[in-house]
């Protein structure tokens, strides 16, 4: 038995933000001082990621965070919070990769 791969889908989360954007997030929501600012800044931009792709619009991660909480210092969303939005979107992330692979493949799913 052999095996080959035909064709290759990607697909993406529809929310997207920039570098830039991650990194003044992130700074905002984690660095609780200049000197981890500097740090992830260096860290992000030494990525070369230009952009990223989030299931839900990443401003939602500043209403995870604690009343009151200093950055770096609240939890966040629980793993099975993160769980469950991930089950939510995967489905039709996953779909979407699958039919374009088939596409290109130049094969049909039935």
């Amino acid at each position: 038995m052999s095996a080959a791969i035909l064709g290759f889908g990607t697909e993406l989360p529809v929310n997207r933000m920039s570098q830039d954007e991650a990194a003044e997030m992130s700074a905002d929501l984690l660095c609780g001082d200049e000197r981890q600012k500097r740090l992830l800044t260096a860290m992000l931009r030494r990525s070369q990621v230009s952009n990223r792709h989030t299931c839900i619009p990443h401003q939602a991660a500043y209403d995870w965070v604690e009343t009151g909480a200093e950055p770096g210092t609240s939890m966040g969303l629980s793993t099975q919070q993160r769980m469950k939005l991930y089950a939510e979107h995967v489905g039709p992330l996953s779909i979407g990769a699958a039919s374009k692979a088939l596409d290109n493949a130049g094969v049909s799913a039935a």
